[in-house]
């Protein structure tokens, strides 16, 4: 936590009005985390071979 409110130049108050708990605010960075991968996963998929319409 000390190294979250010396980096970010957020109060532990301010933190902890967002995320009541350190488990909630890593829920939170994980998720956003997860989102972002995923973007960067199937933006790099798509790049690969070309989809082919099975029928």
């Amino acid at each position: 936590m000390d190294l979250l409110v010396k980096t970010s130049g957020v109060s532990r108050k301010s933190i902890y009005r967002y995320f009541i708990t350190k488990d909630d605010m890593a829920e939170a960075v994980l998720k956003v985390r997860d989102i972002r991968w995923m973007y960067w996963f199937r933006t790099e998929c798509d790049k690969g071979v070309p989809r082919r319409i099975v029928s």
